[in-house]
């Protein structure tokens, strides 16, 4: 700019002088970000780093406009300083936005990314060798299941795999995988596998003592992909044969029907060379209870994955089920029909082999039983859960002596009850009480049988022989690793995994990797405090409740709208 200046003194008359003058403004730096790439972290490690803007006029206002940061991570709107601890392994990508303070505020933006990766410090050994899962889940569409195997070489690496998938709403697949692995030192592992046509997914996973586990699928982390939970067993390869399958064996699985609405089955059969004789069954799906006989034939096992197909003759009309072998003793499975298609059901769930003669004399004893249903008698339709202790005196009676009903998170503690029961020789048993709809299921064991409501809710219940008692505090010693039961819906449905340390005097520490409605979420040392009387019925701060089974595994009925119900062991 140009311009004149003048000057006058102080003289009488004044003396004046002018000059002519400039002055040039430099335009203020442009308000820009400068940072173009952040440094990566780690799951459970404590994270900083600065977003740095230049020009405008300060002071900032940072903001996150697009994505999101990772999980447990924040943006400091005043400093542009993101911290905090991550929980969750993985890429997030992100924009990000400075204001400077002009009236109106001029803007700046940057797309970025970090990098989380898995938290360190485990043994990968701890995964190695051959293994077959199973998981049942929901995501928008409605339910779906998955079974498979896969090869871990010990060293982080899934070398080989197969997966079969199932939904309500699309035709059921088979794919190789292979992928990848980690052993976290929280216990918090993950696995992502992906095949030619699905993938990559994501699970999280814990393992036990004796490298059996609990799974979830965990890469939802919007709130609004799939969820889901279930089991990781140890396969044992030299079963993989239809020679080493023979006998009498116990199944158990959950679902839903072709329309959509919860169904659960147990059934009993006998299998030699491959063939599934004398097949009898109990269902229940929506509430209806049903009887159901069956034949089947399984087709030659995979030598490396375990993997096997039958076609099963029912009743009501053929089926399709693909299993996998874990043991001589155990078997996942998961139906292969196409539901929308063939209004057949959709299920995921495991075969046992059965042991001993059977009569009323297998059940004497003590047994904890844990169940999920969804109780729909006053009208909308709510998760449920019991747990329990019973009684039996080997001559046809039995007593509750404990028990607890979670009825979409309020549990209440129930009252002593009595009943008779009846053992067939196959296994097969009903469990009656006056005025009182029945249980009906098939024995695995002394005191240990799945069964099924033949009244109006479609239940799957699982009774195991409590041992170790009288028991206390001192119960419940050492690292335990489980998860939660299969999903009962989408909305509700939480799934977890989890790992607890206990001193044996009444705390717990624990760590967990959850899956629900609002995305994934992970807890680290969470410290709890815990009582358990006497008859191993236990309680913990807040509502939950535990049965010990064993001083090797113990459950907990946690107060939540799923009802949801934890399983843990050594």
């Amino acid at each position: 700019s140009n311009f004149t200046v003048q000057v006058t003194d102080s003289n009488s008359p004044p003396a004046t002088a002018t000059a002519p003058l400039s002055i040039t403004i430099t335009p203020a730096v442009p308000l820009s970000i400068t940072t173009t790439s952040l440094p990566s972290g780690t799951a459970g490690t404590a994270y900083s780093a600065t977003v740095v803007a230049i020009g405008g006029v300060y002071p900032y206002s940072w903001s996150v406009i697009s994505g999101s940061l990772p999980d447990g991570l924040h943006l400091n709107a005043s400093t542009g300083v993101i911290s905090g601890t991550p929980t969750t392994a993985g890429t997030s990508n992100f924009t990000v936005q400075v204001a400077d303070s002009e009236t109106p505020p001029v803007t700046a933006s940057a797309p970025l990314s970090i990098v989380i990766s898995p938290g360190g410090g485990g043994n990968p050994g701890a995964l190695t060798g051959n293994y077959a899962f199973y998981l049942n889940g929901w995501n928008s569409s409605g339910a779906w299941t998955l079974a498979g195997s896969f090869i871990s070489d010990g060293n982080g690496h899934i070398t080989s795999g197969v997966v079969d998938g199932n939904s309500v709403t699309g035709q059921p697949f088979n794919t190789t995988v292979s992928g990848t692995y980690w052993i976290a030192a929280s216990g918090l592992n993950t696995l992502t596998i992906q095949g030619q046509s699905y993938g990559p997914v994501t699970f999280a996973f814990v393992l036990d003592a004796s490298a059996n586990g609990r799974i979830i699928e965990y890469d939802d982390t919007t709130g609004q992909g799939s969820r889901g939970s279930g089991v990781l067993r140890k396969a044992n390869s030299s079963a993989f044969s239809l020679s080493a399958l023979s006998g009498g064996y116990v199944y158990g699985w959950t679902g839903v029907d072709g329309i959509g609405e919860r169904e659960v089955n147990v059934g009993q059969f006998t299998l030699a060379a491959g063939n599934m004789t004398n097949g009898t069954c109990d269902g229940n799906g929506g509430g209806s209870f049903y009887t159901c006989t069956f034949t089947g034939t399984m087709s030659a096992v995979n030598a490396q994955t375990g993997r096997t197909t039958a076609a099963v003759q029912t009743n009501t009309g053929p089926n399709s089920v693909v299993m996998y072998i874990v043991s001589a003793s155990e078997v996942v499975m998961e139906g292969a029909d196409s539901v929308p298609l063939t209004q057949d059901s959709l299920f995921a769930g495991s075969m046992l082999k059965q042991s001993g003669t059977f009569n009323n004399g297998s059940l004497n004893g003590l047994s904890v039983f844990y169940a999920q249903d969804i109780n729909s008698n006053s009208g909308s339709p709510v998760d449920e859960s019991q747990a329990g202790i019973i009684s039996f005196d080997g001559n046809g009676n039995w007593n509750i002596t404990a028990s607890d009903d979670d009825l979409g998170g309020t549990i209440t503690q129930g009252q002593p009850e009595q009943g008779t029961y009846t053992v067939q020789s196959n296994g097969a048993i009903t469990l009656s009480q006056t005025g009182h709809h029945g249980l009906d299921g098939f024995l695995v064991s002394q005191n240990r049988f799945m069964n099924v409501d033949s009244g109006s809710k479609a239940t799957l219940g699982i009774f195991e022989p409590q041992t170790g008692g009288p028991f206390s505090n001192a119960s419940i010693a050492g690292t335990y690793a489980g998860g939660s039961l299969a999903p009962l819906d989408y909305t509700n449905g939480r799934n977890a995994v989890v790992v607890v340390s206990a001193d044996g005097l009444g705390t717990i520490t624990l760590n967990e990797d959850t899956s629900k409605s609002v995305g994934l979420s992970q807890d680290l040392g969470v410290i709890a405090n815990y009582n358990i009387a006497s008859n191993g019925r236990g309680t913990i701060p807040g509502g939950a409740v535990v049965y010990v089974i064993s001083p090797t595994k113990w459950l907990v009925l946690q107060p939540k709208t799923d009802a949801d119900v934890e399983v843990l062991e050594h």
